[in-house]
């Protein structure tokens, strides 16, 4: 017999549903997404306003690098950010 998604998912949970999380571990993982929702942010704004002053001045590979590397840095805080929540949910924090 073939296992749904659902039944595989609940077997590597332990058995626990995703949304049988306790009232801490919902606290955490608000305050994860709270902290590095403000990192994100905050680096948008550093990089926007240096892409801005760069593309003013014509320097358009400089604004195109740094707008890459922008891309770069918030994929690293979202990655970091759903490894802290997944072992939150994990239980391991």
């Amino acid at each position: 017999m073939l296992k749904s998604a659902l039944e595989i998912a609940m077997e590597r949970s332990g058995g626990k549903a995703s949304s049988e999380l306790t009232d801490d571990q919902k606290e955490k993982l608000s305050e994860i997404e709270k902290k590095f929702e403000a990192q994100i942010a905050e680096k948008e704004i550093l990089f926007n306003g240096q892409i801005q002053t760069l593309m003013a001045a014509g320097a358009h590979e400089e604004a195109s690098a740094l707008q890459d590397h922008l891309i770069t840095e918030k994929q690293e805080l979202i990655e970091k950010r759903e490894r802290k929540k997944k072992k939150i949910r994990e239980g391991k924090d």
